[in-house]
């Protein structure tokens, strides 16, 4: 039996056992089923994450005193969210929530690639032809601006991929901001590959020249979609990166910037990135192997038409986990995305879970969570209802790190964590959360990117450095499966 088969045939063991486990609580009676109600709980514990908040003076001053709500069995939110003390049984021995229904690993036309070459075109290869298309037209229509015609010819695939080429092994040598002339070097510093591949002349005018959309039909489009320039081309690489992998049971949900300082309506300002100007994509990883699966650019608010979309944090949660739909994956994402109700909604109708952290302010959490006055160092909260669990937990004085999950539903401390005794909950969200920014590290190490005044060059960059990233993990599995046989 091959390790496809027998990873099938577990699966298949883990839907029966789940199927015998639920008739068991079908056949529990009212007084036991009235203990995983979908009510909520809290249980204290003495008990770092990365994620602290401040606690506020309204929290500080909240629930000072000892209240008949402190002694029921149940805490409340603002809004009247109600949540329990203690934590549901355990039932089963493995939830169906948590059996994913897609096995991790290359797949489509992907299991064909055995070059590195073969692994970057599965995400270029319907790409190359819009570039080619609308970079001809470009050169064209400009054409006569130019007194040597043999400068303007039209490019071709074959030049295309001299070109990319030259892209990445600059960007391999920690060159991709440099001036491409230093590579044409005759002083012994260059890198004859340059000049051997490609005129800088050649080079300087189709990194000018390169166009993703019709320049003719741009305006036009440019009234209904700020995106316009680069949507074909996005779109295209966003079906390659779900067509050639299924990612892993655990997602991260993120953002990252590609830096850009020049002209852009949607450019953003994000202190805490080491750019602090750039576009914002928000991005879908898989947190073990770093495999992109989804990029959606930021582009403010749309114009009215099919392209307009709502910015808000559900909307944008949902859209970013729509293609993970069913799969009964777990979404790691920060407080920016999480919510009671989308990590309700994500569970419900999308069979996705959620281990997030939260802001304090959130109106379904009870002030026993949110306040954290005479709370020991290292202790910890946790707030229960049947399909979630809250933990607030106190690292240091007056810091408070507030966790959202749909999939761990318990009271659990990690031993491993020693004397800070952090419950699981955050050790999950802490060896999860960081998907999206290793691969930024991957991609700050070997950039493709160039100094650049046009923001759709800015996104095609991005979109190579996540392509090469995304190659890589494809090139590496494929390595490993002919090591097996």
């Amino acid at each position: 039996m091959d390790p496809y088969e027998r990873e099938i045939e577990r699966l298949r063991q883990l839907y029966e056992e789940v199927e015998t486990d639920n008739e068991e609580v079908e056949n529990m009676s009212e007084s036991d089923d009235d203990s995983i109600a979908d009510e909520n709980f809290v249980l204290e514990r003495d008990h770092a994450t990365d994620t602290e908040q401040e606690a506020t003076d309204e929290e500080s001053e909240e629930g000072e005193s000892v209240s008949e709500e402190s002694r029921s069995a149940y805490y409340y939110g603002k809004d009247g969210t109600k949540w329990r003390k203690e934590a549901p049984p355990l039932n089963v021995r493995t939830r169906s929530r948590d059996i994913i229904t897609h096995l991790p690993g290359v797949t489509g036309v992907a299991r064909n690639a055995s070059t590195t070459v073969q692994c970057f075109m599965l995400f270029f290869d319907d790409i190359l032809p819009i570039i080619i298309e609308n970079t001809n037209i470009f050169i064209r229509a400009n054409a006569h601006k130019y007194a040597n015609k043999y400068d303007t010819k039209d490019t071709d695939e074959c030049e295309i991929k001299a070109l990319l080429g030259l892209l990445y092994l600059a960007g391999s040598q920690h060159g991709g901001r440099k001036n491409l002339l230093e590579f044409y070097g005759t002083d012994g510093l260059g890198a004859e590959i340059f000049p051997a591949t490609m005129a800088f002349r050649r080079v300087r005018f189709l990194l000018r020249c390169l166009r993703f959309d019709d320049i003719n039909t741009r305006k036009e489009r440019k009234a209904l979609d700020k995106l316009a320039p680069v949507r074909s081309m996005v779109e295209v690489f966003n079906q390659k990166c779900k067509a050639n992998y299924s990612p892993g049971q655990y997602i991260t949900l993120d953002e990252m910037l590609l830096a850009f300082r020049g002209r852009c309506s949607f450019k953003m300002y994000i202190p805490n990135k080491p750019d602090k100007y750039g576009l914002k994509v928000f991005s879908t990883v898989d947190a073990r192997t770093f495999y992109t699966t989804h990029l959606e650019i930021y582009a403010g608010t749309q114009p009215d038409g099919p392209f307009k979309i709502e910015n808000s944090t559900g909307a944008v949660t949902e859209r970013m986990c729509l293609h993970l739909s069913g799969t009964r994956r777990n979404i790691t994402m920060d407080r920016w995305f999480t919510g009671f109700q989308i990590v309700k909604r994500l569970l419900e109708v999308h069979q996705l879970t959620v281990v997030g952290t939260i802001q304090s302010n959130r109106r379904e959490l009870p002030h026993q969570i949110t306040n954290i006055k005479n709370r020991s160092r290292r202790s910890s909260v946790f707030a229960f209802s049947t399909d979630m669990t809250a933990v607030s937990y106190v690292p240091k004085k007056s810091k408070n790190v507030l966790l959202l999950s749909s999939m761990i539903l318990d009271n659990k401390i990690d031993e491993a964590t020693g004397e800070e005794a952090k419950p699981e909950i955050i050790t999950f969200y802490n060896l999860t959360k960081g998907g999206v920014d290793v691969v930024d590290r991957k991609i700050s190490s070997y950039n493709v990117a160039r100094n650049t005044r046009r923001w759709p060059m800015v996104v095609f960059y991005g979109l190579m450095n996540v392509a090469a990233v995304n190659a890589f993990e494809i090139y590496k599995k494929k390595k490993q499966s002919r090591r097996r046989i």
